[in-house]
């Protein structure tokens, strides 16, 4: 369970890239900071970004840079007025206090407050690297049968290294170096993957590996978010009848991990 030291942990790893890009006259200017900022992938760079808006905008003298003075004096009255209005117990920030939050900056803090839980949430996840080796570990036998296939055709673990912050249809087609405008490489089927989940694992009942298939399913959903079912490969007689399908999610580091198969659609 998240906890207020988990919290503040983040919100000063994210203090200190923003220190650390500050250039020889310990001025950040949104130039350094943008450099920085491309740098940094995940729930992190999302964290660094919340929080330089944050000073930013409470920082009404700063002009076109901040220091780390700024930046210390952002933190404490993050944790005097913000990290209060956290009911940690039930893991949620209510309609009352997130109004509080608001008043404090309008435009940046609220969006602060709930990625600093984000981030601090996903520092308990597994690196991407022992996320797939895990879903690795439990894919033996186990196969995709979905979306019409006319084959049941076994999985195996994937793991794409990119630096996402969100994954959507775009962002899924450019980590993979897709080529939209060909048809063998668009994304005929695009969908959100929770539904497929319990049916994945019910599939397997009958041949004694359920559990196993819970497993990849509940490795996925602890260290992923947002995950997704995609097939590649227009849906028509100029393509071939086998079709790459991927069920991943989003790693902590901006990373695509899951697992492929193929549907054969003829």
């Amino acid at each position: 369970m998240v906890n207020l030291q988990m919290m503040e942990t983040a919100l000063w790893d994210a203090a200190r890239h923003l220190m650390r890009a500050a250039g020889a006259d310990e001025r950040l200017t949104p130039r350094e900071f943008r450099k920085k900022i491309n740098a940094l992938s995940g729930e992190m760079r999302d964290l660094t970004e919340a929080l330089y808006r944050f000073v930013v905008e409470i920082d009404r003298e700063g002009a076109n840079h901040i220091t780390e003075k700024d930046i210390e004096k952002a933190i404490a009255r993050i944790k005097t007025e913000i990290f209060p209005q956290y009911a940690i117990a039930e893991n949620v920030m209510d309609e009352q206090a997130q109004k509080t939050v608001q008043a404090i900056a309008p435009k940046t803090a609220l969006n602060l407050a709930l990625q600093v839980y984000q981030t601090a949430r996903f520092s308990m996840v597994l690196p991407a690297a022992q996320v797939f080796q895990q879903i690795q570990a439990y894919t033996e036998g186990l196969f995709f049968d979905y979306l019409g296939s006319e084959a049941s055709i076994q999985i195996e673990a994937v793991h794409v290294p990119s630096n996402l912050t969100m994954l959507t249809q775009d962002t899924f087609a450019q980590a993979l170096g897709l080529d939209q405008d060909k048809p063998e490489q668009m994304i005929e089927r695009y969908r959100e993957a929770a539904s497929f989940f319990p049916i994945f694992i019910h599939q397997h009942m009958d041949i004694g590996l359920e559990e196993q298939a819970r497993q990849v399913v509940e490795v996925m959903q602890k260290n992923l978010r947002q995950h997704i079912i995609a097939v590649i490969g227009q849906d028509s007689y100029e393509v071939d009848s086998q079709h790459p399908v991927y069920v991943v999610g989003l790693a902590g580091d901006g990373s695509l991990v899951g697992f492929k198969s193929l549907v054969i659609w003829t």
